[in-house]
């Protein structure tokens, strides 16, 4: 992918000094022009930099009058346009999102751990000596304070958030505590908790270990 970055100027304001006389001509009215170098990527600003700089011409002869006591002034009372900080302002609001978006999903998760429902699949994740595996869980029912599972036959050595085509649940009954739950997800062993999934997924698919069919 090819990354248009670089560096441009922006004028940020026009002023006109009807006080100041022209070097050139002596005549009464000076129009600046006052601009600040920002940074672009995609010819959209990033961030500004450097220092404002004032451009002046006589309104009469037209020439320069950059030496005018009166720039420093229109620089200094000029502020910056909140659009050459877009770059910026868009990359707080996607951490701020990205960090919305993930408390979202820690209380969603710890929600589904403390009231779990029949269907529900975990993303279980292993830490083996150096290597880290996935693995799914389908809640098979719910008796009193037990979850009973399904696990899947495939390992993954990825992050996932689906089956692949040829793997599924087997009805192989597996115990866990709403409690045991909840530790395994404050250790990270629950990555994550999928609820009202599309059969895309491939979490509807189980095999029953008696019959070796698929339900």
């Amino acid at each position: 992918m090819i990354f248009i970055f670089g560096r441009k100027r922006a004028k940020i304001k026009k002023a006109f000094d009807h006080v100041g006389s022209c070097t050139s001509c002596n005549s009464i009215g000076v129009q600046f022009e006052i601009f600040r170098d920002y940074y672009h990527l995609f010819w959209i600003p990033i961030f500004p930099v450097g220092d404002k700089e004032t451009e002046g011409r006589c309104t009469q002869c037209g020439k320069p009058n950059n030496y005018n006591p009166r720039a420093k002034h229109f620089e200094s009372v000029t502020r910056t346009p909140i659009y050459l900080y877009a770059g910026v302002l868009f990359f707080l609001i996607l951490i701020g999102s990205l960090v919305v978006g993930n408390i979202n999903t820690q209380k969603e998760k710890a929600l589904f751990i403390a009231d779990p429902k029949a269907g529900d699949v975990y993303l279980m994740r292993k830490d083996v000596n150096d290597s880290t595996y996935y693995f799914f869980l389908r809640v098979a029912r719910i008796q009193s304070d037990t979850v009973i599972v399904y696990p899947n036959v495939f390992q993954y050595f990825g992050f996932i958030t689906k089956m692949d085509d040829q793997d599924h649940f087997i009805a192989q009954e597996f115990y866990y505590t709403k409690n045991e739950l909840s530790e395994l997800l404050e250790k990270g062993e629950i990555n994550s908790v999928e609820r009202d999934y599309g059969d895309y997924k491939g979490f509807n698919r189980i095999v029953d270990l008696k019959v070796d069919s698929v339900k």
